[in-house]
């Protein structure tokens, strides 16, 4: 059958359980710790693995319907076939019940599913933006090891989320870039937070504080950004036969889990409007291949002319060494 839905169900079934243990991790790492950012991750985490368990279920009713297909076509080539199902395509279409299923399921159940992740995402995030206007002062406990497991968590996370993000490039497994676009997010946050929690080790908490705020606000952006999705899709024209993206897939956490895909977009409108096919000129996949480097070769760049500092004539300066200094860290000109 070449592309078969099994196997992307049990690869979404693989990163439910991941997503689900991480969460876990997270809530309780975010109690012992007494970190707000890690605690807030954990719910993140949560939304994701909504996310893997809609995939599961479709990806499980999808399998259920090409077996069916594959038995009625056993079926019509036997020979009892030929003398007691030798019916027209309105009696075969009773025999199709898990493609009805299917068709309800993608047409009622995903997107219902949608507006109540929504509905989570955002409750979710001013219920922790209100939590955390209410806290006084950030005071740490074992740093240490929060940052070990939330790195561990980033590494995995991220693994998984480039597997099934290149199994999204057969057309049957395209869904499976919605859970990977959430787990690269979990992922980038993760390792903020690892690094975050390194920095408090030696106090200095402004990247917990800004993880602090961060954290539920994206909650209520991606919230609201699957709810206009459902209302957008009610108007957006269906082709059948054709992949309709799901209201939860992100567009936001798309363009960074897919850096080309905006270039696309970009591509087929110029197309489009100019009748130029830029996406076959050798500029553009220059440029598409190398955007990832020249962002990563930019941020460097930027990182390192921030650590070049001129001390003028008359002035003297400080050497500071993961916040503390001494009397021979004073240097001149």
């Amino acid at each position: 059958m070449g592309v078969s839905s099994k196997r992307a169900e049990y690869r979404a079934i693989v990163a439910l359980v991941f997503t689900v243990v991480f969460s876990v991790v997270t809530f309780f790492l975010g109690a012992y710790c007494r970190s707000f950012a890690v605690y807030s991750l954990s719910f993140h985490l949560l939304g994701t693995g909504f996310v893997w368990l809609v995939l599961v279920i479709m990806f499980h009713q999808r399998s259920l319907a090409e077996r069916e297909k594959l038995d009625m076509a056993q079926l019509a080539q036997s020979k009892s076939a030929e003398t007691i199902f030798q019916a027209s395509s309105d009696q075969e279409s009773l025999f199709a019940v898990a493609q009805k299923r299917l068709e309800i399921l993608e047409k009622w159940f995903v997107p219902i599913f949608a507006i109540l992740i929504a509905v989570y995402q955002v409750a979710f995030g001013i219920i922790l933006l209100g939590r955390l206007s209410r806290i006084v002062e950030i005071v740490l406990h074992a740093p240490r090891l929060g940052a070990v497991l939330t790195v561990s968590i980033a590494f995995l996370s991220f693994l998984i989320s480039r597997y099934v993000t290149g199994m999204s490039s057969e057309e049957k497994w395209r869904p499976l870039r919605a859970g990977g676009s959430y787990l690269l997010s979990a992922a980038i946050v993760s390792l903020l937070l690892a690094i975050s929690l390194g920095l408090a080790q030696f106090k200095i908490m402004v990247g917990m504080t800004i993880l602090g705020w961060a954290i539920p606000v994206l909650l209520i952006v991606l919230g609201c950004e699957t709810g206009l999705n459902v209302v957008f899709d009610i108007y957006r024209p269906r082709i059948r036969g054709q992949y309709n993206r799901c209201a939860f897939d992100s567009r936001l956490l798309g363009v960074i889990n897919e850096p080309g895909g905006i270039f696309h977009t970009f591509a087929s409108m110029i197309d489009y409007q100019f009748g130029f096919q830029v996406s076959q000129t050798w500029f553009y996949k220059l440029l598409e291949k190398a955007v990832l480097p020249l962002v990563l070769f930019s941020i460097v760049t930027l990182y390192s002319l921030s650590c070049i500092v001129i001390v003028e004539p008359g002035d003297q300066a400080i050497i500071e060494h993961a916040g503390q200094f001494d009397e021979s860290s004073v240097v001149g000109p």
